[in-house]
């Protein structure tokens, strides 16, 4: 009898050394949903319905975070989202395009989102397409991509240190 009671009360003792989760996170789930987490709480996010987002993909969908941040209680996620295009026929239009996003999310410390923005850096038949010119980098809590529509190339730049600012696209000029 004893025993019982003793395990019991190792087990609620090691509950209570278990440390809170201290960074934001996020998990995929089925179609466009997303599942963000952030000290005990989650919250389901479906991107497709989410305003001001636009996916470059419908029939499915893989996600990268790139940066989280916390700052004056809102939650911040930057992550890139691929998957697969409508023309999904290797042999077709695009060779089946595997359109990338970059998606960036403003929650409350509840997980709500405030605000959302996307852009579309990745895609043959987005625009008359899209094309990246190498891969992302990362410095720091610096983000860049460059990519190129129609003979013009343009920069995606994300800063984590001012999250609040989301990214910004703005053209390159060439000499």
């Amino acid at each position: 009898m004893i025993r019982p009671i003793l395990f019991c009360f190792f087990l609620f003792c090691l509950l209570l050394t278990v440390p809170a989760q201290r960074k934001p996170a996020l998990t995929r789930l089925k179609d466009a949903k997303i599942k963000l987490s952030y000290r005990g709480r989650t919250a389901v996010v479906d991107l497709e319905n989410t305003a001001d987002v636009t996916l470059g993909s419908d029939r499915w969908h893989r996600y990268k975070l790139y940066f989280t941040a916390v700052q004056n209680d809102k939650v911040y996620f930057l992550f890139e989202e691929h998957g697969g295009s409508p023309m999904g026929n290797p042999m077709g239009y695009c060779g089946g395009d595997v359109p990338y996003t970059l998606v960036w999310l403003k929650t409350d410390l509840k997980l709500t989102v405030e605000a959302a923005r996307s852009e579309i850096f990745a895609s043959c038949a987005y625009n008359g397409g899209r094309y990246p010119i190498g891969r992302p980098k990362i410095r720091g809590g610096d983000f860049r991509i460059v990519f190129e529509e129609q003979k013009v190339r343009y920069q995606l730049v994300y800063n984590n240190l001012s999250p609040e600012l989301s990214f910004t696209l703005k053209p390159l000029i060439l000499d």
